[in-house]
Formats: structure tokens, sequence, C-alpha cells
């Protein structure tokens, strides 16, 4: 069930408690069983502490990188993300207190969504034309990157496809930056003229990367070729806009570039299907199969096959991934009637 935690060092503070006692019980090398190659390291981004997690020290030390650089739990490391939000208050109220009027910001929406809700009271859907064209274009920018950096996790060091996806997973965070900074100078819309928008971060529900190999290449490239032409009919004249056009059209050609080198170096496709073997052996006699309560068994050598017609929902996934063992409306060894593996025992 979903849990919620005051603070993200909260919640990595109580992964890490879980982490030890899951050591405690099965042992490091259950614990840690996958292949560190498939990891982030040095190699692939220059980013601290990017070191693949072997064992339950690595594992926390990440976990305190995590805290430290992102809410700074260390009040004092210099450069972390909490010391440069203390630097924004410090301004801030140095600035107020020139100016009690100022306004650091713009009224951007909290949790924008692009379509009128059922329930609309308290909320902020998106309106204004150009807004929603940088807002869709910006969250297809977030899904792709999360698309990208899932994908570089299944590709093992040392394949420069794991890099590349990287390289384009980050090119894509520079991209919406500008995006979302266009977003929050539009207006929202006429039914909320007090807010302006912002980036609803609609991704879609399954960001699984896909399996390595040309066809992976092929989605991307096409995909960042979409969001480089939608970048290019933004308004040009708004330098935000104009600057994310720019990366998208870069990474569009790199991400061409890298598909044209995975096809180029693709196996040959299969032109025919290998003889499929006999079905029954010259020696075998057909097996007939006996019924009982609507149930028909066929006694093998080494198994014993069970089909209960009732169950079949004739998918014919069987038979057309098997024919040579599923030989439809025949009687015999394994050919009981277009059986699917949902009535098989």
């Amino acid at each position: 069930m979903p849990l919620d935690y005051d603070t993200v060092g909260t919640f990595y503070s109580s992964l890490g408690d879980g982490l030890r006692a899951f050591v405690a019980h099965h042992g490091e090398a259950a614990a840690f069983c996958g292949d560190p190659a498939l990891q982030l390291s040095p190699q692939e981004l220059t980013l601290a502490g990017a070191k693949p997690v072997t064992c339950l020290k690595t594992a926390l030390e990440a976990f305190a990188a995590i805290v430290e650089q992102g809410e700074g739990a260390k009040t004092g490391s210099s450069g972390s993300h909490f010391q440069r939000f203390v630097e924004i208050r410090n301004e801030l109220l140095a600035l107020k207190a020139k100016n009690p009027g100022f306004q650091p910001s713009f009224p951007a929406a909290h949790n924008p969504v692009l379509r009128a809700p059922a329930v609309r009271e308290g909320r902020v859907w998106i309106e204004n034309e150009a807004a929603v064209q940088c807002v869709g274009l910006a969250n297809t920018g977030y899904a792709m990157m999360l698309r990208l950096l899932a994908h570089a996790y299944v590709v093992p060091r040392p394949q420069p496809d794991k890099a590349l996806a990287i390289e384009l997973g980050l090119g894509l965070m520079h991209a919406v930056t500008p995006l979302a900074e266009r977003a929050a100078r539009l207006p929202a819309g006429p039914s909320n003229p007090a807010s302006h928008a912002g980036m609803t971060f609609t991704a879609m529900r399954n960001t699984a990367p896909l399996p390595p190999g040309t066809s992976a290449w092929r989605i991307f490239s096409e995909r960042l070729g979409d969001m480089a032409r939608a970048g290019a009919e933004l308004d040009q004249s708004d330098p935000r806009a104009a600057s994310a056009a720019r990366i998208l059209a870069k990474l569009a050609e790199r991400g061409a570039r890298a598909f044209e080198s995975a096809a180029s170096t693709a196996p040959a496709p299969r032109t025919s299907l290998p003889p499929a073997e006999p079905a029954i052996a010259p020696s075998e006699a057909p097996r007939v199969p006996s019924e009982s309560d609507g149930v028909e068994h066929v006694e093998g050598r080494r198994l014993t096959l069970i089909y209960e017609g009732k169950k079949c929902i004739h998918a014919r996934f069987c038979v057309t991934g098997a024919p040579s063992v599923f030989l439809a409306n025949m009687q015999g060894v394994g050919s009981i009637r277009t059986p699917c593996p949902s009535s098989l025992s």
C-alpha cells in the first residue's frame, strides 16, 4: 500500500533500515545478485556518486548521497541543493526588505491538468493553446527521458548504447527546462485568469525499458524526430522556446544516427522459416486420448497431457506458437482440438 513520508530523507532512512534487515535475513549475495554492468557508472555520466551498487555498504552510501545532495541532511554541505535553497531564501528576504511588494515568481498553477476535470473546484486546467502546445511537448520530453533512462539499465557496460541512452536522456532534461520556464510565463486560460500554466508531468503508465536492439532505436529516433518538429512549431520569438527547439533538433539528429548505426550492424532478417520437425515420429503410433467428465487425457512417454475444453479461450497461441506440437482439429499426440495454454495442465 502507498505510504507517506514527511521528507525524502525519511523515506531513504526507512529504505536503508529495510535493506539492512533484508541482508541480515537473506545474506548479501542474495540481496545483490544483479549484474553490476547494468548499473550506471562514471563511464556513462559525470555525476558525483554515480557508482555501481554491489553490497550493503555501497547501497547505503548511495542513499546518503541522495539525501545529502537532495535535502541537505548535513546543513554544512556546500553546494548541496539544500544550501542553494537557503541562499535563495536569504536573497528573497533581502529583496522583500527593500521592496515589500516584490513578487518573486509567476502565479503558476499547482498540479494543473490539460483537460477540464469532472470536479473543477480548486483545480486549474490549461486552455491557452500556446500553453497546451508547450506543456504537451514538455510532458513528452519528460516521458521520453524516463524511458531512455530505463533503457540504460538493460544495456550492459561497455556497450555504447548504454552511454548514448544516458546522453539523450540528459539532453531531454535540458530541453524540458526552458519549456517548463516558458509554460510558467503563459496564462492558463479564461477559466483560471489569475493563474499561469505549468507542466503537468503526464506520462505513460508504463515506462518500462524497450528490448535492446534495432527496434528500440527506431522508436527512440522516431519519437525524437516528432519532438523536434513540434519544437520547431513553437513561437520562436521566445528565447526559451527557441532554445528548446535547438536542443531537440540536435537530439533528433543524434538519435537518427544511432538508429542508422544499429540498423547497419543488425543481423540480416531470416527470409524463410526452418523446416518444421515432423509432429509424430515414424516409429510411434498415434496416442488416442481418453475422456472423463469432459476432460481429455493423452498418455505420453514422459508426461500426461490434460485438456479441458471449457477452459480454452481459443486464442490459438498454442497452434501458431508451436505448430509441430499442437495440430488443429486432429486426434493423436499433442493434437487435441487446438488446445491453448490456458486450458492445459
